[in-house]
């Protein structure tokens, strides 16, 4: 679906608008066709926005002899929005307009549209935890944050993308060596273009932990990358993402490179967060690291969004890391206020396969992650 809006002419619409009857902006609803090569909007609905400083009388205010009331194009765009939702609740609605009309006044309907509990706009929040440079604790920051999220109450999955399946084996332990289908299964299928393949839901696992399940990763990824890449398979991911609806959360592991699964993470994220560990060498890497987000952000997701620098392994008494995140923040770049201490008690959660908030709820780390939860879900 498509929601948008047009103006019904041109020159005349900023000396004409107060006059004429016919000088209104349409707020309109339909499908996106391609039609000869260009996409079209043939039109479903459409509402008339009949304009404040049009005061003749009440036979201006009809068309097709129906008295209008007046109302804003927003609250007319937004209610041609909920009424599709109501009637079509699973299908997804992307909503196309000009930038004055999205900032001014859209946002603000659909946010008290967004709040209301019989609405269908429940897509789960996609996070990819990505860094070029490795032992940044990408896998420790995005297992803790999942474990966390399900202990609020929010139904969680975690991607591991990771060959080396760090965060699958955080999750699952032992049960990892077990498992029939994990994600090399997943892309193998794709690859081999079976009709009757498993569905994505079938390659997800329960884990331990309530409300809390992942997509296990399995060294055979570093075999598939390359086919993968070559038969450009880079939104398969997104793809498989869209048919999971019964989470809230997703978080996603990626490895310590920019290969064909760290860019399919990006593609199907909403935000990216990065892991920052106090050394000149992290420090250097976040140049290359930024210019690969803009690279993805302008060639496969506008709508992805940097939100913010995770800074690990922080000591507080030590002078480099203090001078480092007084670096990043002079420079301009998104650091958390939420840090996170180093600590001998992750290596404990690492071991024991249970992250912070299960091992120790109280410990300082376990805090931490809980700050840094509530600092992205405000």
């Amino acid at each position: 679906m498509v929601f948008g809006c047009r103006r019904t002419f041109d020159h005349a619409a900023k000396t004409n608008q107060s006059q004429h009857l016919w000088a209104q902006t349409i707020v309109t609803v339909g499908l996106p066709q391609v039609i000869h090569g260009r996409w079209i909007c043939l039109p479903l609905a459409f509402a008339f926005y009949l304009l404040r400083r049009l005061t003749r009388g009440p036979r201006c205010m009809r068309v097709r002899g129906v008295a209008l009331t007046f109302e804003t194009k927003f609250a007319q765009g937004v209610a041609l929005i909920r009424g599709l939702t109501a009637v079509l609740p699973l299908v997804p609605i992307l909503v196309v307009c000009d930038s004055w009309f999205g900032s001014n006044g859209l946002l603000p309907f659909l946010a008290t549209f967004a709040d209301c509990p019989t609405n269908s706009w429940n897509i789960a929040m996609r996070r990819v935890v990505f860094n070029q440079k490795g032992g940044v604790g990408k896998s420790t920051i995005a297992c803790n944050l999942a474990a966390i999220s399900a202990v609020r109450g929010r139904r969680t999955l975690l991607v591991d993308l990771d060959p080396q399946a760090n965060a699958s084996r955080y999750l699952l332990g032992k049960a990892l060596d077990t498992q029939a289908k994990t994600l090399a299964h997943f892309f193998d299928d794709i690859l081999g273009y079976r009709i009757f393949g498993a569905r994505p839901v079938e390659y997800v696992v329960p884990t331990p932990f309530p409300n809390l399940s992942v997509l296990p990763s399995d060294p055979r990824l570093e075999e598939l990358q390359v086919k993968l890449e070559s038969r450009y398979k880079m939104y398969k991911l997104r793809e498989a993402l869209d048919t999971l609806k019964d989470f809230d959360e997703v978080f996603i592991d990626t490895p310590p490179a920019l290969n064909f699964f760290t860019r399919s993470a990006l593609i199907c994220a909403d935000t990216c967060l990065i892991p920052f560990d106090c050394d000149d060498f992290s420090r250097r890497a976040l140049v290359t690291l930024m210019d690969s987000v803009r690279e993805i952000q302008a060639d496969h997701n506008r709508a992805l969004r940097v939100e913010g620098i995770v800074v690990n392994q922080y000591q507080a008494r030590a002078n480099l890391p203090l001078r480092l995140v007084d670096e990043l923040r002079a420079e301009g770049l998104p650091v958390l206020d939420a840090f996170l201490s180093a600590s001998i008690k992750i290596r404990e959660s690492h071991t024991q396969a249970l992250p912070m908030i299960h091992l120790d709820p109280r410990h300082k780390l376990s805090r931490e992650f809980e700050a840094l939860y509530d600092l992205l879900t405000a």
